[in-house]
């Protein structure tokens, strides 16, 4: 007997065993099992409807009875077999595969990220720009004034804007303005760079480094423009 005789497969939206594949692992006739499935089946639909479905055989003569149990309908139908060398390791692959199915169920679906560059680099503006966005309400319905970026990482910052304005179309100017209206607090902008809320540094110096390469790949083709 293999350990994964008793698949686990979607049906009607929801994890289910097949009655075949149970009978199989407890070494029964699938009629026996079946039997016993409708001689408790009160008690079975209690835990929720059984899904019994009949189907042609594919050599021909009487269709064939069968049912997916649910988890709980799995459980409650050993209960009622008495425990064996067989029934013990079934109930704990049973355990195991209901598990692995509801977690593949929540594993959330893979990220498509576009292919083209700039695409994919606006698409990492946007999600900054949400973020910043999301800090920004919170601060407000704190209403408390936020923490200004320490003296240790003011040189940095103030480095990261020089950089960004050696790139960008406006110089120093505009490049410390599009700063301080990003990082602006409750709808407003910066009086100053360093006004910047210490909990927002990496943040600012991730959307520096974003825009000072977006604006240093353009320039070239801005200065061919201009000419």
């Amino acid at each position: 007997m293999t350990a994964d005789i008793v698949t686990i497969q979607t049906v009607q939206g929801e994890a289910r065993a097949d009655s075949r594949d149970l009978a199989r692992a407890l070494g029964n006739q699938h009629k026996n099992l079946l039997s016993l499935i409708d001689d408790y089946l009160s008690d079975f639909q209690a835990l929720g409807a059984v899904a019994f479905e009949t189907r042609p055989l594919p050599g021909g003569g009487k269709p064939e009875r069968f049912a997916f149990l649910a988890e709980d309908h799995c459980y409650f139908l050993l209960t009622l077999v008495r425990n064996s060398e067989q029934v013990v390791p079934l109930k704990r692959r049973l355990v195991q595969a209901f598990r692995a199915a509801r977690e593949q169920a929540v594993r959330p679906a893979p990220l498509a990220l576009p292919t083209d560059p700039l695409e994919l680099l606006a698409l990492s503006l946007q999600g900054l720009q949400q973020h910043r966005e999301q800090i920004t309400a919170i601060e407000h319905r704190l209403n408390t004034a936020p923490v200004r970026v320490s003296s240790e990482l003011r040189a940095r910052l103030h480095a990261g804007c020089q950089a960004f304005g050696k790139v960008h179309p406006r110089s120093f100017p505009g490049a410390y303005r599009a700063f301080k209206e990003a990082f602006g607090f409750a709808g407003a902008p910066l009086a100053a760079y360093d006004d910047l809320p210490q909990h927002r540094f990496d943040e600012a110096m991730t959307w520096l480094d974003v825009q000072t390469r977006t604006f240093r790949a353009q320039r070239p083709l801005l200065e061919q423009a201009g000419d």
